[in-house]
């Protein structure tokens, strides 16, 4: 398999099938066999990312209109163009203004595997557009086998993709929920994580939790918090107004580079927080 970095648009049109203008999709990574699956994965992910980001992202009106996804360019690890339709979009689009879709001159350098459960969907999606401005490039699994009408493979399979993704990954990220901790994709996420870090150094694991703990703490996320970087994101509550979104965005700016710039020394002290449990004590 073969990383690939996906760089893409949303075309919308409105009710009238006319051009109204393109948006800016975040960039991603997916694990390809080729060019040629890679751009079939890609084109997929795009419409599954507008698709899900239409239903339950919290920041953006969507109107009634159509959302067509665009591949602009593919590169392979080394950063390399591999396929590039920037030319043949600028050409088709009628306003020069959507040129300020196309690739950034900075390109994210490090992969970051995303490890959360669906019904944090909105956060993910929040968290997602955020990761370019830290240089990371996401291995975000939309299809994942715990969303609706997700994968219907078998388990081997499913974990094979988990590993081939933390695999690809310097950076792992982990949501912190009730809804993460009772998922047992996460719980593998992490403990595969937790088994390449000790084995080779990386990834550095960082978890962002973003609502109060009422569940019991399981042995997992135990291990979690006594080695790794934990942050508590209680400004999210339920990401629902502005005020908590921009709160968010402000920790995150705050937090994330402090932690991403530090070389790798060996597991670290727990020096942030530890898990916030529903009695504001710590686990």
């Amino acid at each position: 398999m073969k990383k690939y970095a996906i760089f893409g648009v949303e075309e919308v049109y409105d009710a009238f099938d006319e051009y109204e203008h393109a948006n800016p999709l975040p960039p991603f990574c997916i694990n390809s066999s080729s060019l040629e699956d890679a751009k079939a994965e890609g084109l997929r992910f795009l419409s599954q990312y507008i698709q899900y980001n239409k239903n339950y992202s919290r920041e953006e009106f969507y109107s009634s209109g159509t959302f067509v996804p665009r591949l602009i360019q593919i590169r392979d690890e080394t950063g390399k163009i591999v396929l590039d339709h920037s030319s043949e979009l600028i050409r088709s689009w009628p306003f020069q203004s959507d040129e300020r879709c196309l690739i950034p001159s900075e390109l994210p350098t490090q992969t970051c595997f995303l490890s959360y459960s669906r019904k944090d969907i909105s956060f993910e999606l929040f968290l997602n557009k955020r990761l370019p401005k830290y240089s990371l490039l996401p291995w975000f699994d939309l299809e994942r086998p715990d969303m609706p009408n997700g994968r219907t493979e078998d388990d081997a399979v499913i974990k094979q993709s988990i590993i081939n993704g933390i695999n690809s990954a310097s950076v792992f990220l982990i949501t912190i929920s009730d809804f993460s901790i009772a998922s047992k994709w996460v719980e593998l996420e992490v403990s595969t994580a937790l088994e390449k870090q000790r084995l080779q150094g990386i990834p550095k694991i960082i978890g962002l939790q973003i609502s109060q703990i009422k569940t019991p703490i399981p042995p997992w996320l135990n291990q979690l918090q006594d080695h790794q970087y934990i942050f508590d994101l209680g400004c999210w509550q339920d990401g629902a107004t502005r005020e908590s979104q921009s709160a968010t965005g402000e920790e995150l700016s705050a937090l994330l580079p402090s932690v991403l710039d530090r070389e790798f020394q060996g597991y670290p002290v727990p020096n942030f927080i530890l898990v916030r449990r529903n009695n504001n004590e710590a686990a």
